[in-house]
């Protein structure tokens, strides 16, 4: 089954408390795999959430959204607004910088002699969804 975009995803018929916490979920929690399924052909939608794509999907699945994985330029953009001012940055918070200008991961590691996975890892985890308020990194499931 081939992921939908999240707007025909929403535009399945889902009751409005279930839309609105589809909403929430997608909004709150940066690696979202949305499964609908219907336990009976004509019965209501249920809509479950994973952290990765299930495999194999659940029973009476009928549709799949799958959040885009985001950039390593927005994780960037991300990790620079959170930056504490008057700080000096790392050497990791300097490579994501230079990756948010347009050079690659490996490259940027390479110019400030640092490992690569260091990095990829600081992608990884800056693009996890924070909490508005006091800006810690939320859990991944929702």
């Amino acid at each position: 089954m081939n992921p939908s975009p999240l707007a025909d995803f929403l535009a399945l018929p889902w009751s409005d408390k279930v839309r609105a916490g589809i909403e929430a979920t997608v909004a709150s929690a940066p690696r979202t795999v949305l499964v609908a399924t219907r336990a009976q052909p004509d019965g209501p939608l249920r809509c479950l959430s994973f952290p990765r794509t299930p495999v194999p999907l659940p029973p009476g699945a009928v549709a799949l959204y799958r959040r885009p994985r985001p950039t390593p330029e927005a994780a960037a953009r991300a990790t620079a607004a959170q930056a504490r001012p008057g700080e000096p940055l790392s050497r990791t918070q300097k490579a994501l910088e230079l990756v948010s200008q347009g050079v690659g991961p490996m490259q940027a590691a390479e110019r400030l002699g640092i490992s690569s996975s260091a990095v990829y890892a600081a992608i990884a985890r800056d693009t996890k969804a924070r909490c508005p308020c006091c800006g810690q990194r939320l859990p991944d499931r929702a």
